[in-house]
């Protein structure tokens, strides 16, 4: 039997030239609310085992959004979401070792009941992305429904979710992800009289106190101890529940059928516990969840490429600061994601000092003396540039986001992942027996075949080893 080969994925460093929160809205006041990762490190924890993701991306469609988001700025961040797992998929299966990743999306409306977009579940590639995206510009007129029903959102996602893994079968169980775009007013308004809603069927909707406890019953169905919420965080393998709140705000609005805050509404859904203390479910339930705002929705996009590449993040930095990524003898390329509103550039360094700028925004190659940076842009926001290194370009390599136009507030986020060539080969044939202790020895090896030493590799690597007998696959 021979030992194959053995890849190892290098370490992926994440860069964040602007605060990473984790739930969508747009100006999140300052709620004393501390950004979150904790959903996001879920995800990426079931993705390196599944390989797969089934993702239900929740959009409020109520007449309180004409005033909570007159510009529609959930449409823009709706698209964002799904260019960044478009982005991240790609930027995973650009890891030649790994297997693949997949990802399909449902996007369904949602006021007093929950409506899927006809197309249904839709698998992410770059022929269904336009058809996506078109369906999202639809949500900037889908905005005159009365009454915000989490309930029924959150359970037809679950269902959804349960429908699809049912008619998976005995296959590998898919990763769940729901992005919830709303303003976090769950109230149901005035309604036709004898309306009423499952979780409280006596009630009945157009008198206001009957509507308001029914408001708090539908906070009970889904934060009650082995309620909604927690059953979504329980189903196998657990669902990660994203806010995106648009203008979340930090007190209830005068007259709330619900007397908790947006902000408060929104974190305990997603984590457990808002800001304000408010809980749902199980209080210790970060892992299962995150609030961003939409004007950080490029970061969550790095954020979401990070999870299915396997970042290890590392501490924000200021705008316009490079990030020094390490390169040793077992490394053949860089691979850099960036996201970000305004027009910027690549500016990729290599240890002698010589830089190589490429617009992010124009496909193309441009080539240095230690490598080419290849850029492929995704969409207005995200860009991949890929660094295929020259032989013996070791070293340190700096990698940089300049922003080219006029600066708009948002800074560019950028992740940085390194991709390993490195093999162990074995030049004997010992004889194994399955079952019996046996020993051998290989050596290692850089991608261009030479034989190299622990000594020549930098941090730590993951290895994988394949053994497989003569002329079988197994």
């Amino acid at each position: 039997m021979h030992l194959i080969r053995q890849f190892i994925a290098g370490a992926v460093i994440m860069a964040l030239l602007a605060p990473l929160v984790v739930m969508l809205g747009v100006n999140a006041p300052a709620s004393g609310q501390q950004p979150t990762a904790s959903g996001i490190d879920t995800l990426r924890s079931c993705l390196a085992a599944n390989r797969s993701l089934d993702a239900v991306l929740l959009v409020d469609e109520t007449v309180s959004l004409t005033r909570t988001d007159p510009t529609g700025a959930r449409v823009g961040a709706l698209e964002a979401v799904i260019d960044a797992i478009a982005l991240a998929v790609q930027g995973a299966n650009l890891q030649a070792e790994q297997a693949p990743i997949s990802a399909s999306l449902l996007i369904a409306g949602f006021g007093m009941e929950f409506t899927p977009t006809p197309q249904g579940w839709t698998e992410v590639n770059s022929s269904s992305i336009p058809t996506l995206k078109q369906t999202a510009q639809e949500f900037r007129q889908r905005q005159g429904i009365v009454g915000t029903n989490y309930v029924v959102a959150l359970q037809g996602a679950q269902d959804s979710l349960d429908q699809r893994a049912a008619e998976a079968g005995s296959q590998a169980l898919a990763c769940r992800l729901v992005v919830l775009f709303s303003d976090g007013e769950f109230e149901f308004g005035s309604q036709r009289p004898g309306t009423t809603v499952a979780f409280a069927p006596g009630l009945d909707l157009s008198d206001p106190d009957q509507r308001s406890q029914a408001v708090r019953d539908g906070f009970s169905e889904m934060c009650s101890p082995n309620g909604l919420l927690d059953r979504m965080r329980g189903t196998a393998p657990g669902t990660v529940l994203i806010g995106l709140g648009l203008k979340l705000a930090p007190e209830p609005r005068p007259g709330a059928e619900l007397p908790i805050s947006p902000v408060g509404l929104f974190g305990a859904l997603a984590t457990g516990t808002g800001p304000d203390g408010v809980t749902c479910g199980d209080p210790d339930s970060a892992r299962f969840g995150s609030v961003t705002t939409a004007d950080e929705v490029a970061d969550l996009g790095i954020g979401i490429f990070c999870s299915l590449n396997g970042c290890a993040p590392v501490p924000p930095g200021a705008p316009g600061q490079p990030v020094t990524v390490a390169v040793d003898a077992g490394v053949t390329a860089l691979v850099v994601q960036a996201a970000g509103t305004s027009p910027f550039d690549f500016r990729v360094t290599d240890p002698s000092g010589v830089s190589v700028v490429a617009p992010s925004d124009v496909a193309g190659t441009t080539s240095g003396p230690a490598g080419d940076v290849i850029v492929e842009p995704q969409s207005d926001r995200f860009s991949v540039a890929r660094v295929s290194l020259a032989a013996g370009a070791v070293g340190d390599w700096t990698i940089e986001a300049v922003v080219t136009g006029e600066p708009n507030g948002t800074a560019v986020s950028f992740g940085v992942s390194r991709q390993s060539g490195l093999m162990f080969d074995s030049e004997a044939q010992p004889r194994l027996t399955v079952g019996e202790p046996a020993s051998f020895s290989a050596q290692l090896e850089a991608p261009d075949g030479s034989a190299i030493g622990t000594d020549d590799l930098d941090g730590s690597y993951e290895i994988t080893a394949e053994l497989r007998a003569p002329g079988s696959l197994e």
